[in-house]
């Protein structure tokens, strides 16, 4: 039984053609995959100092959340110019 186990338990040495497909196959748009969901998530939520009209480009829809803001410009809304630092509305 012990021999068994050992023998289930031999470290195999990987080819490096099989290390490369796992690589290049499944590791690479997986980390891809996560790299947009990041991505996605970082261009919508928004933080800093200061007003982002005009400074902070980020897609339509997006929320910046002003840290030195006060009454009405605590937090702010992308609401156009896809992908330009204009079209922020304070709400």
């Amino acid at each position: 039984m012990v021999d068994r186990i050992k023998k289930k338990l031999a470290v195999k040495p990987v080819e490096k053609d099989y290390l490369l497909d796992f690589v290049n196959k499944e590791l690479v748009p997986q980390m891809e995959r996560l790299r947009l969901f990041t991505d996605a998530i970082v261009s919508i939520l928004i933080q800093g100092e200061g007003s982002p009209e005009g400074v902070v480009p980020a897609a339509v829809g997006s929320l910046y959340q002003q840290t030195d803001g006060g009454a009405g410009t605590s937090l702010w809304v992308k609401e156009s110019g896809a992908s330009t630092d204009v079209g922020w509305v304070a709400k």
